[in-house]
């Protein structure tokens, strides 16, 4: 069993912790862009920059399979269905599968080239399969 001064030094030790972390936090770097957006009621409540052209992030990639993974579960998609590589997802600058304009790619393959490469072509070739077939239209922030 712990002494009464053995758990007044772990809790001083866990406040302490626990400052330091506001501390940090409230220290971080803002992010540049950023959009808070309710697809439910086709409502943003939040854009920072929300028009500024950038590459996929890693948490949008990991959403974006979360959500490709939720499809295939309801069977709305397969892994062996194939779509076209669009110019827009063709083009994407940075981290990539190579994918080239016009190329049909299954499923399967997008989900390892955004998973296992961070495929910033392939996070955005399963967003636009996503958009088309969940009927997304977004309004501007």
């Amino acid at each position: 069993a712990q002494s009464l001064s053995q758990r007044e030094e772990a809790d001083d030790t866990q406040t302490r912790t626990q400052t330091s972390l506001s501390v940090r936090l409230k220290r971080a770097v803002p992010p540049r862009e950023a959009i808070v957006y309710d697809v439910n009621r086709n409502v943003c409540h939040y854009a920072k920059n929300g028009d500024a052209q950038m590459t996929p992030s890693s948490m949008t990639k990991m959403m974006t399979a979360y959500l490709v993974f939720d499809d295939l579960k309801k069977g709305k998609h397969h892994l062996t269905q194939h779509f076209t590589v669009t110019e827009n997802a063709g083009n994407q600058e940075g981290s990539s599968m190579n994918l080239t304009v016009g190329q049909q790619v299954s499923i399967q393959d997008l989900l390892r080239g955004l998973i296992i490469h961070s495929g910033n072509d392939a996070a955005v070739l399963l967003a636009e399969i996503l958009a088309v077939f969940h009927d997304l239209i977004l309004d501007e922030c």
